[in-house]
């Protein structure tokens, strides 16, 4: 695979990566020392504890679908505009949430996208 990108493999003192089984074993096919990533560590013990209260679990479900709701209906999202707009506020444009791959360990993702 270095080979490939132009990379000697002498070259290459350490790959950073992320926690993922399949990288983690890639890394050690390619027999290169590797790291595991600090954010991306910090990152999924702060989404299992925050999904880990009942409080931010509602309050998720609760978004998506009022998200769900604006983004399926071009009527409620114009009127949304309109009422940033007769505010005098910026318009902002709805986001729907991104789940993390924290779903790396073969764990069931769920559809609505609460960990089970």
């Amino acid at each position: 695979m270095l080979n490939s990108l132009g990379i000697d493999k002498p070259r290459v003192h350490v790959i950073l990566r992320d926690n993922a089984r399949n990288m983690v074993k890639a890394m050690d096919d390619l027999e290169v020392t590797s790291v595991g990533c600090v954010a991306h560590t910090l990152q999924l013990a702060v989404h299992e504890g925050l999904l880990s209260q009942r409080s931010v679990i509602d309050a998720l479900a609760t978004t998506r679908k009022i998200v769900g709701h604006f983004k399926h209906s071009p009527l409620a999202y114009s009127r949304l505009e309109d009422i940033q707009k007769d505010l005098k506020m910026d318009v902002k444009r709805l986001q729907q949430d991104v789940q993390p791959a924290s779903h790396t360990d073969s764990q069931p993702v769920d559809p609505d996208g609460e960990d089970s």
